[in-house]
């Protein structure tokens, strides 16, 4: 039996700019993502189960916050890896024009919790898989090109993340999507 996410996305100034790819497995869901949000843009997400994201382009021009008060816009830099517990919500705020891909990859917590108990223990798996992770150690992957796929997927990663909005893989775009992670 496949595993289905149910996984929750409010975004206002995001749109996907390609259909979205879903792959179903016993235990884990990949979801393939390509949009592009505008400057001021942002987007909340909560997954009931935990899951690894990978973002194929340069997005430290987005912000990331796990606080409820509203203040994305000054949260972190949004890592190019991360694992995200259960549960934990996700708020993110684009600070320019930014294309970007990424893969989500949702995973059944009870199938991660019997991987990982051998080699922890019980306690210390649970533990393990209640704790974020995020990756800063990702300079090195190459980027996509955006996601619209032309240009270097960069143009919003210089000194002055917007002085390119608008030129090259960032491109203007409106909307709101509310959506479920159920095709």
């Amino acid at each position: 039996m496949s595993f289905h996410s149910d996984f929750i996305g409010q975004t206002d100034g995001i749109d996907r700019t390609a259909p979205v790819r879903w792959r179903r497995m016993e235990g884990a869901t990949s979801v393939f993502w390509q949009a592009r949000g505008v400057r001021g843009g942002r987007g909340y997400y909560l997954s009931q189960h935990p899951r690894i994201m990978v973002f194929l382009d340069e997005v430290s021009s987005i912000r990331l916050s796990n606080d409820s008060g509203g203040r994305a816009h000054l949260g972190r830099a949004l890592p190019r890896v991360l694992y995200v517990p259960a549960g934990l919500p996700m708020w993110t705020h684009f600070t320019c024009d930014h294309s970007f891909a990424h893969l989500d990859l949702h995973l059944h917590r009870d199938r991660l919790l019997k991987m990982l108990t051998p080699a922890l223990g019980r306690s210390a798996a649970l533990d393990v898989l209640a704790r974020p992770v995020e990756s800063e150690a990702t300079r090195s992957l190459p980027d996509t090109g955006g996601a619209s796929g032309g240009g270097n997927g960069r143009a919003c990663a210089s000194s002055d993340p917007c002085r390119d909005a608008g030129r090259g893989p960032c491109h203007r775009a409106s909307g709101s999507r509310v959506g479920r992670g159920r095709p």
